[in-house]
Order: C-alpha cells, then sequence, then structure tokens
C-alpha cells in the first residue's frame, strides 16, 4: 500500500518511493540523513500533540516533522 510517510501505521516497514517538494526547509538534512528514494524504515512513534514521528533508518533513530515526513510517499511492507 502507498502512502505519505506520516500516515504509515505504527510499526509498520516502509521503503521510500520518492519525495515532493526538496526544496522544503529541512529536506536537505533529511536526505543527509539517509531519507532516500530506496531506503528502508519503521514507524517507531507518532506524536500528534507535539507534531513529530520517530522512525529507525539502519542503527538511526529520528524525529521528523508531521509536515516534512508527509512530502515522503513510501510503501509499506
Amino acid at each position: 500500500k502507498t502512502v505519505s510517510l506520516n500516515k504509515a501505521p505504527l510499526g509498520q516497514l516502509c521503503q521510500i518511493l520518492a519525495y515532493d517538494s526538496p526544496n522544503k526547509e529541512g529536506m536537505y538534512r533529511l536526505l543527509e540523513l539517509g531519507l532516500t528514494k530506496g531506503s528502508c524504515l519503521t514507524i517507531l512513534r507518532k506524536s500528534h500533540h507535539f507534531g513529530n514521528l520517530e522512525v529507525a533508518l539502519e542503527q538511526s533513530r529520528l524525529c521528523i516533522d508531521m509536515d516534512l515526513a508527509s512530502v515522503f510517499l513510501v510503501v509499506t511492507k
């Protein structure tokens, strides 16, 4: 199933298919950290109160703003 990263369910393994709006503030840093096309990650936690989500990417944990996460298109596995 294909969804935006911020809509992926908790605990779900996802693969990044594409991303939109590479000029959005903070986007280049996420690309440098490894959120690139083909990368696999797992949704660990969502905080609607603070507006972010936590993902596991290889050996790292990243917190991403929900608005920024919405530009990533992922396929759930």
